[in-house]
């Protein structure tokens, strides 16, 4: 529903600034002609940015957190016998979610064409592992 009202939203304002740009009187074209520059400037803005941001992935940016994360994995299967066995499984289910991370992060990098969804997606499962830990960190600590 929201979404819908929101492409209603930006499909008016289009058809008013196109109205504008070519019909309005002078003010209203000169108004139109900085808001079309604008938007020129937003779009190239962020196309920069994420180039930027695939720039900052093949070069490793995630790789010494993924690193440190790896190492915590492997301090807690060290400290196995104080865990139990569900406190294990969820240290299974890290160690594939982190695995899965580094795997969409290397395809990310080989693939020329990714775009800012992608971007978004890497986020979005680096966050969920990162809430995953904090939820067994805080589990753990309170045995």
């Amino acid at each position: 529903m929201m979404k819908g009202l929101f492409r209603l939203l930006l499909f008016i304002i289009a058809a008013v600034l196109i109205y504008n740009y070519f019909f309005g009187d002078i003010k209203e074209r000169q108004t139109s002609e900085q808001i079309v520059e604008q938007v020129k400037e937003l779009g190239q803005s962020i196309g920069e940015m994420l180039v930027s941001e695939k720039d900052k992935i093949q070069s490793g940016k995630y790789d010494d957190a993924l690193d440190k994360i790896g190492d915590f994995i492997k301090n807690m299967r060290s400290n196995s016998d104080e865990l139990d066995v569900a406190a294990l499984h969820k240290l299974n289910e890290l160690e594939k979610q982190k695995n899965q991370l580094q795997e969409h992060i290397k395809a990310v990098e080989q693939d020329s064409t990714a775009d800012e969804e992608d971007e978004r997606r890497l986020k979005k499962e680096w966050e969920d592992l990162l809430n995953e830990m904090e939820i067994f960190i805080e589990d753990n600590r309170k045995r």
